[in-house]
């Protein structure tokens, strides 16, 4: 090409004037300049070309990754498919045994009703059954003498009722009979007449008339039923009753204030509050100890 172009002056140069000559090396340079840049665009087209095609192949290679990637997603889903197909089975199974257990528990939920409402009817049952227990705990007294000076010729004693103190007691001597003792060993230890009762629990009955005190005016606002302690081992008739001094029992218990040595006193009026008391209940035990 070049060849060309510098041979091109020398052949014009007869046939036109000189300054045809040199404007057309003018345009000689312009083309030749605009060869060399078409030149280099064709280097830079070859050139993207080239990384076009790089760039094809590797989205070539790309798109086969995608495919074989389909391939194994589409294995994957019919796996999927298969699977799902058997845990429909499965859900329809257990759907069945919902069902049946279901109705199951629909038989068991009556069951549970019926046991509810007859759990409601024992539990309103024991709520009265508790109701009158403690109306039979309110109607229930307990007795108790603690013997606190042990004389040899009396025995002084603190009584209380359900616990509360409620007046003072009077026995004779202590000779340390106890309720368990066979009655033959308690008759050899006693004296009669001086000797108080053995220790030990006893039921009191509020009901009898006593033949002793019947005429007694004393007596006669609770028509001589004095509390009259039962079954005491050895002795017959104990009751609890009016008195000042050890003589005015044979065993018994007197009530009042001892307020003096070896005697109680307000003993009439200590035994009316007690009696007013004790009638207020159905069930009467004493402790003596």
């Amino acid at each position: 090409m070049t060849q060309i172009v510098n041979f091109l002056p020398n052949l014009f140069w007869f046939l036109f004037r000189k300054e045809d000559i040199e404007e057309i090396d003018k345009k000689t340079e312009i083309i030749e300049k605009e060869v060399e840049e078409i030149g280099k665009e064709v280097k830079e087209i070859d050139k993207k070309t080239e990384e076009i095609g790089n760039q094809a192949e590797q989205i070539r290679e790309k798109a086969q990754k995608i495919v074989n990637k389909a391939k194994e997603i589409a294995k994957k889903v019919d796996e999927i498919s298969t699977q799902t197909e058997e845990i429909v089975k499965k859900t329809r199974e257990i759907g069945f045994i919902a069902l049946d257990y279901g109705n199951k528990a629909e038989e068991i939920g009556k069951k549970v009703q019926e046991i509810g409402k007859k759990v409601e009817e024992i539990s309103k049952k024991s709520i009265e059954i508790g109701t009158i227990a403690e109306e039979e705990v309110k109607k229930r007294l307990k007795i108790v003498v603690e013997r606190k000076d042990k004389s040899s010729g009396y025995t002084i004693g603190k009584m209380s009722l359900n616990g509360i103190y409620f007046c003072d007691t009077l026995e004779n001597t202590d000779r340390g009979l106890t309720q368990s003792m066979p009655e033959n060993e308690i008759n050899k230890i006693k004296i009669k007449g001086e000797t108080a009762i053995p220790t030990g629990t006893y039921t009191v009955d509020m009901n009898t008339i006593s033949p002793k005190y019947f005429s007694y005016e004393v007596y006669q606002f609770c028509g001589a039923k004095l509390p009259r302690l039962m079954n005491v081992p050895g002795y017959e008739g104990i009751l609890i009753h009016i008195g000042n001094t050890a003589k005015d029992t044979e065993g018994c218990i007197l009530v009042g204030k001892n307020t003096a040595t070896g005697i109680v006193l307000e003993s009439t009026v200590t035994f009316t509050n007690l009696y007013n008391e004790l009638k207020k209940y159905k069930i009467i035990t004493i402790e003596i100890s």
